[in-house]
């Protein structure tokens, strides 16, 4: 059990994580010759790969030694069934409302081996590194507080997940991007691991790539 000081410790060095991870982003934005890189098609997969990858798995495995709150845990097809069924229905319903996302559109453009790597670090590079920061140190802010603080720990975490991938700009994108949050959320939470939303966010994003490239 955590004390209260403890608690609101554990809380901010979650939030914490989150905040270092995504002002990471603009750090990188800012270093010299991004603007080609963007250019170029590699800024996706330098930013991931080179570092909001490695910085995530890196605080997952302090944070985790230290607390032993963010296991990897196992994966079965028990475990997947329930919320996978639970994304394909969504994708099912935002597909009848679904419109243009001009920065997919983008991906079009890309060819040979920037092609290959955006791909890559879409499908799983990003979702990795999301789902740690997200399913793991956002919804592991409202650890301690109770029922009451895990329901806004995933209102939270997902309202933000929503709110950060500003790439997109379509109303039906967002409103699925806060129910995928919702649905992966719920899947950390009952199966008690985070490569079950890991496995569960690369599927959907390979599918989406699949769709969009195929």
């Amino acid at each position: 059990m955590f004390s209260d000081a403890q608690r609101l410790n554990h809380t901010l060095i979650c939030i914490g994580a989150f905040v270092s991870w995504y002002c990471l982003m603009f750090l990188v934005a800012m270093l010299p010759g991004y603007g080609a890189l963007y250019r170029s098609g590699l800024a996706i997969p330098v930013i991931f790969g080179l570092f909001q990858l490695p910085f995530s798995l890196i605080l997952w495995r302090h944070y985790h030694r230290h607390y032993g709150t963010l296991p990897s845990g196992k994966v079965t097809l028990a475990r997947l069934a329930p919320p996978a069924a639970a994304l394909i229905f969504i994708t099912l319903i935002y597909s009848l409302f679904e419109e243009p996302e001009p920065w997919l559109e983008t991906l079009n453009q890309l060819s040979g081996i920037h092609l290959v790597l955006t791909v890559v670090s879409i499908c799983l590079l990003a979702p990795v590194s999301e789902e740690v920061i997200f399913r793991g140190f956002l919804l592991n802010a409202g650890l301690g507080f109770g029922k009451r603080g895990e329901q806004i720990a995933i209102l939270a975490t997902s309202l933000i997940f929503m709110l950060v991938h500003t790439q997109y700009q379509q109303p039906a994108t967002f409103v699925f991007l806060f129910l995928f949050s919702v649905i992966l959320c719920y899947a950390r939470l009952y199966t008690r691991s985070l490569l079950v939303p890991i496995i569960l966010h690369a599927m959907c994003n390979t599918y989406t790539m699949a769709v969009l490239l195929g």
